[in-house]
């Protein structure tokens, strides 16, 4: 059955490979590498093992915004949205316009209902983007 939740994983594992490239200048080449393992585990469909990746990710590297990211889309995929927001949220702590953050946070909201505040990552996503952009596209309240 397809889900809200599980076309937003589907998505969301498609467009993995860019997130390890969103501030990859700025971030430990440690943790870059970390990054983009978990990713791979994560498209494999190994939550544990990414989960596991991530989190050393972030501790090489705390400002790696694509290891919160990619925390918030393994939890997304344990269907535990509540902890998955947690991460997007901290991914915006460390990046406030980051766009795969803002988006996976809407969707997540959405998910739970939490519409207006959904409404408001939008907003966010559209001022950011200065004109139509594929992220405000793919976030509908």
């Amino acid at each position: 059955m397809f889900t809200p939740s599980r076309l937003f994983l589907a998505a969301a594992l498609i467009a993995l490979p860019g997130l390890a490239q969103a501030s990859a200048s700025a971030i430990n080449a440690d943790s870059q590498r970390l990054t983009l393992d978990a990713n791979a585990q994560l498209s494999a469909r190994q939550s544990v093992a990414a989960a596991d990746l991530y989190e050393a990710a972030l501790a090489a590297d705390p400002k790696n915004v694509a290891a919160y990211i990619g925390l918030g889309r393994v939890y997304e995929s344990l269907g535990l949205p509540g902890k998955a927001l947690s991460y997007y949220r901290e991914a915006l702590e460390v990046e406030p316009n980051n766009l795969d953050a803002l988006e996976a946070q809407a969707a997540g909201l959405i998910g739970k209902g939490k519409l207006p505040q959904a409404q408001l990552n939008l907003d966010r996503i559209r001022k950011v983007c200065k004109s139509d952009c594929a992220a405000a596209r793919r976030v509908s309240c």
